[in-house]
């Protein structure tokens, strides 16, 4: 039986959880009263930092409020789930999650000061989209065989360049390298922009990166050249790059996803009703075009759904890792 000491705690402790109730519904009801802030993990220019711009620009349309895309870049994309993981859980402050920092760095490195899966609430997953293979436009390797060809007579020469340990770009890379049976060098950035600076400047070989980061190129044609695409099928804006697959590595398929996520203690509230705005920026009309123009398509997974899809994406990875040898340099 309670003490008396004890059961006057318990009927304080109810008595603010009553009166905590309404504030909080209230605050759902008004969210968001503030500007809010998106954290993106990646580089400015880079492929997720260009979808997160055009989703934050719908975003903040939608709710009428300001969406700011900041960019806290390094260590392979922790330092911006540290920072979300440390920000007040009051609905202002949301990361762009992209599945190198959320679901493959937890298997990658072996001492991170923040595991995404405690410390983070997914709110929804907005997209997912495949990557792209390719080459300077002054490279001599005109189709994907070629690359394969260079890399097997000169073991260990051949280098990639990646937006960062861990990243889609990382192990997508790592995955042709292993199905093809090369010995490539990784060379990591911080960001797909600055990877695919030195691309062109000849320091690496080729880049698997996100479309939306070489969009611009491929429009402008000769800076650089695609040689595959990542999913099973091709992507529809680019009709005549073949998939890696098709190039001669059957069953060889890799994909970056977007999505967000929140620090853990945000109000369930907000994060229906984030999950619900988020949903409907992301399937406008002309963003949908863009996402597609982009090779990206649009999905809506939110809450547990979405937890699950993250739990079920980091048991594949560290699936790929062990098998891969994978290792952070």
């Amino acid at each position: 039986m309670p003490t008396p000491l004890l059961a006057r705690r318990a009927m304080l402790g109810a008595g603010l959880s009553a009166l905590a109730a309404p504030a909080l519904a209230q605050g759902a009801a008004d969210w968001p009263s503030r500007p809010l802030r998106l954290v993106v993990s990646q580089a400015p220019g880079g492929g997720s930092d260009v979808l997160a711009r055009v989703f934050a620009t719908g975003l903040g349309a939608r709710v009428g409020k300001p969406v700011v895309v900041e960019n806290r870049t390094g260590a392979a994309g922790n330092l911006a789930t540290e920072f979300v993981a440390a920000a007040r859980p009051d609905g202002t402050t949301f990361l762009w999650g992209i599945d190198g920092p959320i679901v493959v760095n937890p298997n990658l490195f072996p001492n991170l000061r923040v595991d995404p899966d405690q410390a983070l609430e997914p709110v929804a997953l907005l997209a997912r989209a495949p990557l792209i293979l390719v080459v300077a436009g002054n490279s001599p390797y005109q189709r994907l065989s070629d690359l394969v060809a260079a890399a097997k007579a000169r073991p260990g020469t051949v280098s990639y360049g990646s937006a960062g340990h861990g990243t889609a770009g990382h192990l997508g890379a790592a995955l042709f390298g292993h199905a093809a049976g090369l010995n490539l060098i990784h060379v990591p950035y911080r960001g797909a922009a600055p990877a695919l600076n030195e691309l062109l400047g000849g320091q690496t070989q080729f880049v698997v990166t996100s479309i939306p980061s070489v969009a611009g190129m491929l429009a402008q044609g000769g800076q650089i050249r695609a040689l595959g695409v990542t999913t099973e099928t091709r992507v529809a804006s680019y009709p005549d790059v073949p998939t890696v697959a098709e190039a001669g590595f059957p069953g060889y398929r890799a994909a970056i996803w977007y999505g967000i996520l929140a620090p853990r203690g945000t109000e369930p509230a907000i994060i229906e009703r984030m999950a619900a705005e988020s949903a409907a920026t992301i399937n406008t009309g002309d963003i949908r075009d863009r996402l597609a123009s982009e090779g990206a398509v649009p999905h809506d997974l939110r809450g547990d759904a979405f937890r699950d899809f993250l739990r079920s994406e980091r048991e594949h990875w560290a699936r790929v890792i062990r098998e891969t040898g994978l290792t952070v340099e």
